[in-house]
Order: C-alpha cells, then sequence, then structure tokens
C-alpha cells in the first residue's frame, strides 16, 4: 500500500496512515514512543538516544546517511547477518566501505558478518576479510546488523553494488535483544570464511570441527545433515533412553520421511532393544520400509552414553547424553560434536559397522544356540523312546524263559548294561539343556541329624 510502513506497536490512533507525507520516498519518516504514545517524526534529523524509536529511512540518500551515523555512534561491534548479495554493496559502495574501514583502523571498531559466501561473492569476501571477522551459513537470507547491543538496522532489498533503498532502523531493547540472540546462533554454527573459500578454490570440503554447548544448535545441525543425506545414515544410541529421546523429538518421524522421499537412501540404526522399544509404534513404523530401514539390537552399554550420526561417510556427529534417571525413558543432550574431517568421520563409521556386524553375528550365533539346544532336546527325548521298551522287553523275557535264561544270561546282561548307559546318557543331556535354558531346579532336602 502506498504510504505505508512497518509500525512496531499496536497503538496507531495518532497516526494518520493516509497523510500525504508518506508519498515523498526522501523523507526521513519515524515513530518512536513517548509517555506510552506514539510520535511522528517527518524531519531530517537525528534522534534522541534516550528515547525508544522505530525509524524507516527512505530513499538511498537518507538510508546511507543513516547507515554511516549508525557505524559512528558504534563503540565495540557491529554484528551483521548479510545474505550473498551484502558483499557486494559492503565493497562497492565507496562511502559504506570506507566508513566502515576507517572505524576499525581509527577507533578499533569490531565487524562480524555471517553471510552465505558462493562463488559469485567470494571476491568481495576477500576485500571484507582485510578489515572484519567472516563466517559462511548456507543460504543465509536476510540483512541486519547490531550495534553494541543497543541499535538494529534492516534492509529488506538489496541489489548488487547498488546503494541501500531503504533502511529500518530500532533502538527498542527488546528488538535488538532478539536480534543479537539471532546473529549469536547463526555465529555460533557459522563455518569459518578461509575454510569456504578454500572449498570454493579446491572443490573440496576443508576439515571443520564445531562444538555446540547449546542441545538446540546440535538438534538443528543433526535435522540438516539427515535432510542433506543422499546415500547412507548411520545412527547408534547407546542406550534405550537415547531411542525415546529421538522418538519424542520427532528425527524418527523425519527418517521415515527422507527414506520416503529418496528411494536410494538407506538408514541403519543400532540400539539396545528392550520391551519398551519392541511395543512402540516408531519401531513398527521404522520396520516396515524392509531393506531401507535396518534396525540392528546391540547389547547396552554401561559407560559409553552417546548417540552417533554418520552421514554419507562425509559427515559425523556425537551427542553426549545425559540420564538423570535411568528408570524412566528421559534423557538429554549434553556438548555434541561436528565434523567433516575424512579420518574423523571414517572412524565413526568403521566403529558403527564392526559393531553392527559384531551384533548381527551375535544374533545368528543365539539362532544357532538355539536351533542346537532344540536339536539336543529332540535327539534326547528320541534316544529315551527306544530304550524304556527295551529294558522292559529284557524284564519279560528274563521272566519267560525262567531257568532258561542262565543260557543267554550274559547277552541279556549286555543288552541291559547297554540300554541303562543310553538311559542316563539322555538324561544328562536333558539336565544341561535345562540348565543351559535356565529351568533346571534343585529340590534341597535337609537329612535328619543335619541342621
Amino acid at each position: 500500500m502506498e504510504g505505508s510502513f512497518p509500525i512496531l506497536n499496536n497503538n496507531f490512533n495518532d497516526v494518520d496512515t493516509n497523510n500525504n507525507r508518506y508519498q515523498n520516498k526522501s523523507l526521513d519518516v519515524g515513530y518512536g514512543l513517548k509517555d506510552n504514545r506514539i510520535f511522528y517524526d517527518g524531519h531530517n534529523k537525528d534522534y534522541d538516544a534516550s528515547i525508544p524509536t522505530t525509524k524507516v529511512y527512505y530513499g538511498p540518500e537518507n538510508a546511507t546517511d543513516a547507515i554511516l551515523k549508525f557505524i559512528d555512534r558504534a563503540k565495540v561491534k557491529i554484528d551483521s547477518c548479510i545474505n550473498s548479495v551484502a558483499p557486494s554493496v559492503m565493497i562497492e559502495v565507496d562511502a559504506i566501505r570506507e566508513k566502515r574501514v576507517g572505524s576499525v583502523k581509527n577507533r578499533g571498531l569490531k565487524l562480524r558478518y555471517v553471510t552465505d559466501i558462493t562463488k559469485d561473492n567470494v571476491e568481495y569476501v576477500r576485500e571484507m576479510l582485510k578489515f572484519s571477522e567472516i563466517r559462511h551459513l548456507d543460504g543465509l537470507k536476510g540483512n541486519f546488523e547490531v550495534a553494541d547491543q543497543k541499535e538494529y538496522v534492516a534492509v529488506a532489498t538489496l541489489q548488487t553494488a547498488q546503494s541501500i533503498p531503504q533502511l529500518l532502523f530500532s533502538n527498542l531493547p527488546e528488538i535488538v535483544e532478539q536480534q543479537q540472540y539471532v546473529f549469536d546462533s547463526f555465529w555460533d554454527r557459522a563455518l569459518p570464511a578461509e575454510h569456504r573459500i578454500k572449498e570454493i578454490e579446491d572443490g573440496i570440503a576443508m576439515p571443520v570441527s564445531l562444538v555446540f554447548s547449546d542441545f538446540k544448535d546440535a538438534v538443528q545441525m543433526e535435522v540438516a545433515m539427515i535432510k542433506r543425506a543422499k546415500k547412507e545414515i548411520q545412527i547408534m544410541y547407546s542406550t534405550v533412553n537415547a531411542f525415546h529421546l529421538q522418538e519424542k523429538g520427532g528425527t524418527l518421524q523425519l527418517l521415515k520421511e527422507v527414506v520416503e522421499q529418496n528411494d536410494s537412501l538407506k538408514v541403519s540404526i543400532l540400539t539396545p532393544i528392550d520391551a519398551s522399544i519392541r511395543e512402540s509404534s516408531s519401531l513398527r513404523l521404522l520396520t516396515r520400509y524392509g531393506p531401507n530401514i535396518q534396525v540392528q539390537d546391540i547389547a547396552p552399554s554401561i559407560g559409553i552414553k552417546i548417540k552417533t550420526l554418520v552421514v554419507d561417510r562425509k559427515e559425523s556427529l556425537v551427542m553426549e547424553l545425559i540420564h538423570t534417571r535411568e528408570e524412566v525413558a528421559t534423557a538429554a543432550i549434553g556438548f555434541s560434536i561436528y565434523s567433516n574431517s575424512e579420518p574423523t568421520v571414517l572412524s565413526y563409521s568403521s566403529i558403527f559397522e564392526v559393531l553392527y556386524d559384531q551384533s548381527v553375528l551375535f544374533q545368528q550365533l543365539d539362532q544357532n544356540d538355539n536351533i542346537k539346544s532344540d536339536f539336543i532336546i529332540v535327539a534326547a527325548h528320541e534316544l529315551r523312546t527306544p530304550i524304556m521298551p527295551i529294558l522292559n522287553g529284557v524284564e519279560i523275557l528274563e521272566e519267560k524263559l525262567g531257568e532258561r535264561k542262565i543260557e543267554i544270561k550274559r547277552e541279556l546282561d549286555m543288552i541291559t548294561r547297554n540300554a541303562s548307559r543310553l538311559q542316563n546318557l539322555a538324561e544328562s543331556i536333558l539336565q544341561v539343556s535345562r540348565i543351559e535354558s535356565g529351568s533346571f531346579s534343585l529340590d534341597i532336602q535337609k537329612k535328619r541329624g543335619f541342621p
């Protein structure tokens, strides 16, 4: 709408939004808060820093003048989040470049930038590195700056190497604090500019390691890694609670979604599987996808409480798990370490594969033990079946022979003796099977005269 602009307050009773003064885009148009009422400032003059104010500067001349004064008022630092176009403005617009360079050299002002470094702006970034510190974050949008955690400016649109068309200014503490938090979050997640520039030059990823102390940043990195997976995802949960933490946080649902979108993606999960996991809907949901998602049971580790994520054997994320109550399905994430260093990533991938193969082997051994136990039990019962008829038959034969049994006594004793040995062997085999299966029990009776 012609003449309208963002007002960061809900009380508009004293504002005439149809005033023709809005038609003049060269005006320094602003609103502030004074005595709990909105006041209008239609004059091109400096603001009173003691009054919480929000202003919009229209036109390249006013906007540039406002940003230069913003830099002059900064005493310690300016933190900036800028898109991929902004570096060209920082360097090609002489007044903005000279003001920033002069503030760094003459007043020791510290400038920090988070931006998306691309092949198109890498040369501008090189120039900016001469007077500022820069980090890279893929796909960063928007342009704003915070000075000394007291003032905030933002630009809606920028054109390559062109002056700023309009500028939003505010020193409202709530806005400044919020935008400073946004910058700090991006800064902690971003990669040093030198790594990104080297990557662009050589076409290879430079080894980077990041430590996240805030679990929210670690979770954001985890989600981003899973979403950009192309071929393979390897995840290990060292405890049952870690699985339930992922179930509650939506990570398992995300795995299902990325597999649905990419048929060639393979997901392998290692986790201790107890009754609570077997009964969970998430496990049933994951196992529907056949070979695309494999969930393998591993023995829970007493000393190791971590979660590892390896994506495409190119990047890894290790999260420390803090269990405050082991008896319930709760866990929290402590420190987390991200790396795209090839030796580090391949080490975690190799550990995962060893544990996975070991778990599969143990599972096969358990199956073989069960087959062996079943065979032994069946064989013992089959041995017992003909033994009793043989022994009974010998007794019947001895009765019928009467005194004539003396003639073949040696043969009858041999049959009885060997049949009894087979009977004892069968009983011993059954007892061993009961011991191995845990079903063996002892009936201890006290003898007279013994305590």
